[in-house]
């Protein structure tokens, strides 16, 4: 009977490229269902046989282990790097969206100042 080994829902697409490409990799004999037109099937990954989906199991134990810290290290170095930008150098690489931001401030003060007069 076969085995659920590994929902994709809410999956982001390069980890279940990556699970594919591990468990076709490791020689394991996998299926792919979708969730069907109205979204209502599960959207996994399935083997046929209990030891298959031991042997799958491990692995995908294991590589989830290294995503989740990979992951963790480039939301760190990327959060460092947003972190020691300052005003001016965040001015310089969008300028159009500050000026947005300026635009909308200066709208929203005009308007409560002309509505709500003194």
């Amino acid at each position: 009977m076969a085995k659920l080994l590994f929902h994709l829902r809410d999956v982001p697409n390069d980890e279940r490229d990556e699970v594919n490409a591990l468990l076709i990799s490791n020689s394991i004999n996998y299926y792919e269902t979708t969730s069907g037109n109205w979204g209502l099937s599960v959207p996994a990954l399935w083997v046929k046989t209990e030891a298959e989906y031991h042997r799958a199991r491990l692995l995908i134990n294991d590589y989830q282990t290294k995503r989740s810290l990979r992951v963790r290290q480039d939301l760190l170095y990327k959060n460092d790097l947003r972190s020691n930008t300052t005003f001016w150098e965040n001015l310089k690489t969008s300028p159009v969206h500050h000026l947005l931001i300026l635009l909308a401030i200066a709208l929203i003060t005009s308007f409560s100042i002309t509505i709500f007069p003194h």
